[in-house]
């Protein structure tokens, strides 16, 4: 039986022209202009100012204007009910039923009918 070579096995002796050489001089020279480059940022700090409860007012609550008053008061009480709404809702619905139909057509025209097959009305 014969005794076959590997496809992965490396037949050649690996060459020395392959490593990497670092040029010595050349990264001292980089490193010196880095350092020549390099400038040091000097801020001053953050100014922050303490909380001094002793200087703090009370704003009067009087004193206010009305849009801000009434921002923070009570909401008023109200109803979403169709008996408070009376007539009002029955034309607001019409209307709106109207204008979906008229949507309705005129997207069928842009699209060429291909609405029609997507769009089933609730009757």
């Amino acid at each position: 039986m014969e005794s076959h070579k590997g496809i992965l096995k490396n037949t050649c002796q690996p060459k020395d022209t392959h490593k990497l050489k670092w040029d010595e001089n050349k990264l001292k020279e980089t490193e010196k202009l880095k350092e020549q480059v390099t400038m040091k940022v000097d801020e001053p700090n953050t100014p922050y100012v303490r909380y001094n409860s002793d200087l703090d007012e009370v704003t009067n609550w009087q004193d206010l204007p009305e849009n801000i008053r009434a921002a923070h008061e009570e909401p008023e009480d109200f109803c979403l009910d169709d008996d408070d709404m009376g007539g009002q809702s029955v034309n607001k619905i019409s209307f709106a039923r109207k204008r979906h139909e008229e949507f309705e057509r005129k997207r069928a025209q842009h699209y060429g009918h291909t609405a029609d097959i997507v769009f089933h009305p609730k009757e």
